[in-house]
């Protein structure tokens, strides 16, 4: 599939074609592509930027030849002389087989060992709007190893192998998200994922360079804000999204405008939604309303770039009531950030380290909960800067290539309302490194990362017992590394071990009484030691003509692993149960595979199995750990048309913790139609996607809410995006 189309005359030689080349999907620039003329037997090679050019002799047309691996080749035929353009965009589209991705992502490495083994997961162009979901938890619930943490549908969260919380970092172009949804399952994630260029989840040792925790992972959400990847003339993005199971909609739209040196990008977004409609009934209190807007500047020059970014995100949302102790008609939620990035690159003059990347960000986060009534049971406030100095390493001692970097965290954190934890200040510094040898068939790759964290909570009219003003102060140490080796042409197994590390949260330690919208009563321990644990996985990948399979095992005994977990015991003042944060002894195992055959070019197989078994250290089960799930897809890709079905199934879950509600096996099934229409220089994308076909009872086992209902019934949802 070719589209061409035909930018403003410039003044040129009469023998020389110039253009920017584009992928189909998301309309990104492709670098690196050959162009050949095949009249004067010249070649070019397309810019970072998609852009070429090229002599050709007339005689008295040509024909260019378009060539990139991993996309379809093109011919370009001009039969005489008047008809060549001087000017031209091409599109490519993606070859019909797939291939493994290999993504780069700020100063991210990424290395053969992480192409076979997939240590990274991207979603991106068609595959990312098929999977769009209103947060970036529904969005990545059916990549294999991953869940959904919910307690309606605003407040969800990505969980890896059970792991959530603090253990899975959430981030955008780099910096940290910050809001509270990483402390409890009623607070929402600050990141709306329709105007993300792809998304990345990474795993394995290159997750020290985003934080200490090496068997949960990495979520980076790649917006691109602050950029050296110009384009030529003024682009963007402009989208709609619709579904029918809440009458959920959005609007949204980016600009790039690029004037010399300097690159402006606007991006808008408003989304609205109204309460769920699951087999049983009408999810109540569970809409959202969604505003997000941002501006950035770039300025790029000799040898780097540099530019700053302002964004306001704001969110309401409800909480469904009917829990005991909860309100009967649920809790309203309302978040706001205000968010300061910078980002400065520089080409530096050796050659053992090429470049330095300097990060800061500043935010100011508020949220407010507040009961039916109207009265307000708790408030929160944050004040929050980061800062991080990365240097990427080449040819350093033994070592091919790496990383290393610095970074420093600090949050001043508020209440106020109903809620007793005390006032605390928390910093948090620390040095990384991540190197890699490859040695043709064999791949070592190793990361450290030291942290140094201080938590200083302040006397409060709110404390109810003094014994919660104390400082505590902590050192971690975490690293980890693997090895791959290629057995075969056809087979590769590797090994990962790793030592794991987590700075408690504040809540963690400092938590003292009820939380109405996450209906539990609360208790921290000031005498926490950090979380500890080790991680060990053994995988294997096989690769035959149109056939894949891949296999992951994994076993991470934790010494002190940290969990809120229900007591049993109700708070007869508040009528809510009682949560008492731990440190215990713990064990998570399990296994995870992939299948993929591909029948032809157009028709693919896939098949993945997430298995997560988890226990204290006296063999009960750990709470909140997601069945056996399989998801079991067909897809048909023909040029610009792409549809296919797709399966959910699920296990019974009765591995269950004391207090803990049991869940039944289901299975769900959807479809989805995409096509892509091309006029002139714009791009047209549109995807239809029928969920839960059968409208089928069934309920997630890490929802908050699956005693109320299950999860939602049929629906419909619709997504247009317009490139240009």
């Amino acid at each position: 599939m070719i589209s061409v189309s035909f930018l403003h005359p410039t003044e040129v030689q009469k023998d020389t074609i110039k253009g920017i080349i584009l992928d189909i999907t998301d309309d990104s620039p492709i670098p690196d592509v050959i162009v050949k003329a095949n009249s004067s037997q010249t070649y070019a090679t397309s810019d970072k930027n998609g852009h070429f050019s090229i002599i050709v002799k007339p005689n008295p047309g040509c024909e260019l030849e378009i060539n990139h691996i991993g996309y379809k080749p093109v011919s370009l035929h001009f039969p005489h002389t008047d008809s060549i353009k001087k000017n031209v965009i091409i599109h490519l589209t993606p070859a019909a087989y797939r291939t493994e991705t290999i993504v780069v992502s700020g100063r991210h490495l990424n290395t053969t060992h992480e192409d076979l083994h997939t240590f990274t997961e991207v979603l991106r162009g068609k595959e990312l709007e098929r999977s769009m979901g209103s947060t970036i938890a529904l969005t990545l619930k059916n990549e294999t190893g991953l869940s959904m943490r919910s307690m309606g549908p605003a407040p969800s969260r990505p969980v890896i192998r059970g792991l959530g919380g603090d253990r899975v970092v959430i981030k955008a172009d780099g910096f940290t998200t910050v809001d509270l949804s990483s402390t409890s399952a009623d607070h929402a994630v600050s990141l709306d994922p329709f105007t993300v260029d792809r998304i990345e989840v990474m795993r394995g040792p290159s997750v020290l360079l985003h934080g200490s925790s090496t068997t949960g992972g990495v979520v980076n959400a790649i917006r691109n804000e602050i950029s050296d990847n110009f384009p030529s003339t003024l682009s963007g993005l402009l989208g709609a999204y619709y579904e029918t199971v809440n009458t959920g909609a959005l609007g949204a739209g980016v600009i790039k405008i690029p004037t010399s040196d300097f690159l402006g990008r606007l991006e808008f977004s408003r989304r609205s939604s109204g309460d769920s409609k699951t087999r049983l009934g009408v999810l109540r209190n569970s809409g959202l309303g969604l505003s997000n807007l941002s501006g950035s500047l770039t300025y790029r020059f000799d040898n780097g770039f540099t530019g700053a970014a302002v964004r306001n995100f704001s969110l309401d949302y409800g909480v469904p009531g009917g829990f005991t102790g909860a309100h009967p008609e649920g809790v309203h939620i309302a978040l706001f950030k205000r968010e300061y990035t910078g980002l400065f690159a520089l080409n530096l003059p050796s050659h053992q380290f090429p470049s330095l990347t300097l990060r800061l960000s500043r935010n100011y986060f508020s949220q407010t909960e507040k009961e039916s009534n109207g009265l307000t049971g708790a408030e929160f406030g944050i004040f929050h800067h980061t800062g991080s100095i990365e240097l990427p390493t080449q040819h350093l001692g033994i070592f091919d290539q790496g990383s290393a970097g610095i970074s420093f965290e600090h949050r001043d954190f508020t209440i106020g309302g109903f809620v007793f934890t005390p006032p605390t200040i928390s910093l948090s510094t620390a040095v990384y490194m991540y190197q890699n040898i490859d040695f043709g068939r064999y791949f070592v790759e190793a990361s450290a990362r030291y942290t140094y964290g201080d938590f200083t909570p302040r006397e409060s009219t709110n404390n109810l017992n003094s014994r919660f003003i104390r400082n505590r102060h902590y050192n971690l140490f975490s690293f980890s590394v693997s090895a791959l080796g290629e057995v075969s042409d056809n087979l590769s197994i590797g090994v990962n071990v790793s030592k794991t590390s987590r700075l408690p949260s504040i809540e963690e330690l400092y938590s003292a009484g009820p939380h109405l919208a996450a209906y539990s009563y609360e208790t921290g321990n000031p005498d926490l030691d950090a979380e500890a644990g080790y991680g060990s996985e053994i995988f294997g990948i096989v690769k035959l003509p149109g056939f894949t399979i891949t296999l992951n095992a994994f076993y991470n005994p934790y010494n002190n692993f940290i969990i809120p977990r229900n007591s049993g015991r109700i708070n007869f003042a508040t009528l809510l149960p009682v949560y008492e944060t731990s440190g215990v002894k713990a064990i998570l195992k399990g296994l995870e595979s992939e299948i993929e055959y591909q029948f032809n070019e157009q028709i693919t197989f896939t098949s993945t199995l997430s298995y997560t078994h988890g226990q204290f250290s006296d063999e009960t089960p750990l709470p909140a750990i997601p069945p056996l799930r399989n998801i079991t897809a067909i897809s048909f890709i023909a040029d610009n048309l792409s549809m296919g079905w797709q399966g959910e199934f699920g296990a019974a879950q009765k591995r269950t913790d004391k207090f803990e509600q049991p869940t039944a096996g289901f299975g769900v099934h959807n479809m989805y139609i995409q096509y892509s229409i091309i006029t002139s220089s714009l791009i047209h994308n549109l995807s239809l996607n029928a969920e839960n076909l059968f409208n089928k009872e069934y309920r997630n086992h890490l929802s908050r809410i699956k005693i109320i209902l299950p999860e939602n019934g049929f629906n419909l949802r619709f997504i247009y995006k317009l490139y240009w």
